[in-house]
């Protein structure tokens, strides 16, 4: 018994459904993947409170620039 691939054409990848499929397979892969990593590195954590410490600035610190 022969295992055949089927081939991506134009016509399957044109469509919505196709392209909404495959957004969220690479969404729920790539998602655990980072946030598996992100558990050791602090990157995320760190990169969103960094973003909140600019939005939530102090107004004395607003006053200086």
């Amino acid at each position: 018994m022969a295992i055949t691939a089927r081939p991506h054409t134009p016509a399957a990848i044109d469509d919505p459904a196709y392209q909404a499929y495959l957004t969220l397979r690479v969404g729920f892969v790539a998602a655990p993947i980072l946030f598996g990593l992100d558990k050791f590195t602090n990157l995320l954590a760190a990169l969103a409170l960094a973003r909140l410490a600019t939005a939530f600035r102090p107004a004395h610190d607003a006053e200086q620039l």
